[in-house]
């Protein structure tokens, strides 16, 4: 790629993180308001497309497609969920017509022909403070509940962000294989991601989901 390429993308990761710092707090609200009534999973799986702006020089509008699962034992475990919805997709994607987010998801945004899939997030609840199933019980409000957020981008860019609890300042600290600029005003930190570290099977298993949906063997 050249320069104004690759400006672009990095500006396309930092609208990443945005979105899913955001889509961070906003999936804590949803799974605490729900907890007693229509439990919510605390995973969800976001998939990223990039929609073209302009094309001299090249800029992109990062658009979604989210999954939003009900608790049950099947959508306990992480690594179960992606496994299954891998599972899942290389099944279906060879169908006439097959297009992974109607298929996989219940909330697409708006966007055009041209928008382009790029990789796939998942938020979840189980962050090093706690199981969302230990935390629930003992924080006062969905103010208090941290996140976590893994994604990985066509171009095996990983990150994963950390998102404090609200009510601790909501301080971010990002870990990525790449250095995303002015990814977010809440970031704190930002460090170099360990692939190979407790997060491995993670990793594992949602790039192998985004092949997947990518159509790759």
């Amino acid at each position: 790629m050249d320069a104004a390429a690759w400006d672009a993308w990095y500006d396309l990761c930092a609208q990443v993180v945005r979105q899913q710092a955001a889509w961070s707090e906003d999936h804590a609200g949803i799974v605490w308001q729900q907890r007693r009534a229509d439990p919510i999973c605390p995973h969800a799986v976001v998939l990223l497309y990039r929609d073209p702006e302009t094309l001299h020089p090249p800029r992109y509008r990062l658009r979604t497609a989210t999954r939003i699962m009900h608790d049950e034992p099947t959508t306990a475990d992480l690594l179960a969920v992606l496994s299954e919805l891998a599972a899942v997709t290389r099944r279906r994607r060879h169908e006439p017509g097959y297009d992974p987010r109607p298929a996989l998801t219940q909330v697409q945004e708006r966007m055009s022909p041209h928008a382009e899939y790029i990789g796939v997030a998942v938020s979840t609840l189980n962050t090093p403070a706690g199981a969302w199933t230990d935390l629930r019980d003992r924080v006062r409000s969905e103010d208090d509940l941290p996140g976590m957020c893994y994604i990985v981008l066509a171009d095996r860019t990983y990150l994963r962000l950390h998102r404090d609890a609200r009510s601790r300042g909501a301080a971010q600290e990002l870990a990525a294989t790449i250095t995303v600029p002015l990814a977010t005003q809440s970031l704190m930190s930002q460090h170099l991601l360990d692939q190979d570290g407790p997060d491995r099977l993670v990793w594992q298993q949602l790039w192998h989901l985004h092949e997947q949906i990518g159509g790759h063997p």
